[in-house]
């Protein structure tokens, strides 16, 4: 992004002897998801909404954390409620002060640049997957010439230079396996093994269902123009609620278990009255 650009994004100041006066007595927890609020209030430019799983999309954080910390800070008064939803009352002030009347509906000056902005993020990002594939490629490549005679190695290649743990994850996801690495990749600063270990623990601890399901959830974040800053560990988190919200296996099965059961029984109990009578 050229400075041009920067300058256009709607920059705001925190006052760091109002802000550690304001929060002092606040748990680092606290502290952290209001500065998060008065950023995402700031990048809105107006009310968050009162959604709790949206905000807490929005703040990096579980809906329970939201129902945990946003009554605290309403309480406080750094926090309140209205129409459009929850605001500071300060940072809306700002925002009123910086962008007019129009800020909440139409975005104020940030508005007209912001698909600009955002399109020229996507670019970057995707230039950035591009070129981290082509080193994945290279470096399994290398590593294939390297180990192709070495008996130590554990999970070997095949000759398309894709290790034998990159081919067990695509067991598991088939065509976008080496999607979801390639993102892994570009998020852990270039380590394809490193990617790959990641993911398939991460597929142990949650399986692959959600696994899958939560990386839908951030290119569809990252497809709406969204920064997300730690994409591991935001796609842990929705990896662990999706498995939390999946139906438990086998559930609905145990009915149909005990009625072939039942029928099995009375199956035996007749035969035994034939051989009887």
């Amino acid at each position: 992004m050229t400075s041009k650009q920067l300058k256009r994004l709607p920059w705001w100041k925190r006052n760091v002897n109002d802000w550690r006066g304001g929060t002092r007595g606040m748990s680092m927890e606290l502290r952290g998801f209001y500065g998060e609020f008065l950023d995402a209030q700031w990048d809105e430019q107006g009310p968050l909404p009162k959604d709790e799983r949206r905000l807490g999309m929005m703040l990096g954080c579980s809906p329970r954390t939201v129902r945990k910390l946003l009554p605290e800070l309403i309480s406080l008064g750094k926090i309140r409620e209205t129409d459009l939803g929850y605001e500071n009352p300060r940072m809306a002030s700002d925002i009123q002060s910086k962008f007019g009347s129009d800020s909440i509906e139409t975005g104020g000056e940030f508005a007209s640049n912001s698909g600009a902005i955002r399109a020229e993020n996507l670019k970057n990002a995707n230039e950035v997957k591009g070129r981290a594939e082509k080193s994945s490629r290279e470096r399994a490549r290398a590593q294939t010439s390297d180990s192709r005679d070495s008996p130590t190695s554990v999970h070997g290649s095949d000759s398309d230079g894709r290790t034998g743990l990159a081919l067990e994850l695509k067991g598991h996801f088939n065509g976008s396996t080496e999607a979801m690495l390639s993102l892994a990749t570009v998020a852990l600063g270039g380590s394809r093994p490193h990617a790959e270990r990641w993911l398939a623990s991460t597929v142990s601890a949650y399986g692959a269902p959600a696994v899958s399901k939560a990386y839908a959830g951030i290119v569809e974040k990252q497809a709406r123009g969204e920064v997300v800053v730690n994409i591991t560990g935001l796609w842990s988190r929705m990896a662990g609620s999706a498995k939390a919200q999946a139906p438990s296996p086998g559930a609905g099965a145990a009915p149909a278990s005990r009625a072939a059961v039942a029928a099995d029984l009375l199956g035996r109990l007749r035969q035994g009255d034939r051989a009887t009578s």
